[in-house]
């Protein structure tokens, strides 16, 4: 049985258009983690309809790991008051109602003057700008190759074949010994001692 969600004073029109018009999700929770407001970018977002998650625990829209310890991060707040997330944004997954897992950057504040407390949680799905982070880790690792490879050619040290798969480059002091041996592709370092390939 789900518990009832506690009766929430009408809100102004203006308030409301705000929070349907924002793009982001917008959360209000009461002191327990009931959801109290669930706005329409929340339903886009997570795939529910407001009326499916008010009055239910905000963990359902979080994965098992953030879950387990939203209630002690809430206590420990409650009790002690020292903020760990309030005022304080940051990178978490969240979980839709397909069970698909997304990352959301999360901020929350607390409702001055609402007794019990209450929180408005803003959280901004970050997919697109990881799926960006990533496409530029891998295409700068493409262009150190790639910058390598271009450097060695031009300096004599190797022309490379189209076929040839990795390169590897000998690092030698002023007496030709081999100090390292690099596989230009993959990344692995080799240290040689007494200089022996």
């Amino acid at each position: 049985m789900s518990p009832t969600p506690e009766v929430s004073p009408q809100r102004p029109p203006e308030i409301q258009a705000l929070l349907d018009a924002t793009v982001d999700a917008v959360i209000i929770i009461d002191s327990r983690g009931i959801i109290e407001s669930f706005n329409r970018s929340g339903e886009r977002l997570f795939g529910y309809q407001a009326d499916e998650v008010v009055g239910r625990n905000v963990s359902i829209l979080m994965t098992r790991t953030d879950s387990q310890s939203h209630d002690h991060y809430m206590g420990r707040y409650l009790t002690t008051g020292v903020p760990h997330i309030i005022g304080i944004g940051r990178e978490v997954d969240a979980r839709r109602k397909d069970g698909s897992v997304f990352p959301v950057f999360l901020s929350v504040g607390q409702i001055h003057g609402a007794n019990p407390p209450r929180f408005v949680g803003l959280l901004h799905d970050i997919t697109l700008r990881r799926e960006a982070m990533k496409k530029r880790a891998r295409l700068g690792k493409n262009l150190y190759i790639k910058s390598t490879e271009d450097f060695l050619t031009a300096t004599g040290v190797y022309a490379p074949p189209r076929a040839i798969v990795s390169v590897t480059a000998y690092i030698t002091n002023e007496a030709g010994e081999v100090l390292l041996v690099r596989n230009l592709h993959r990344g692995d370092t080799y240290e040689m001692p007494g200089g022996q390939v």
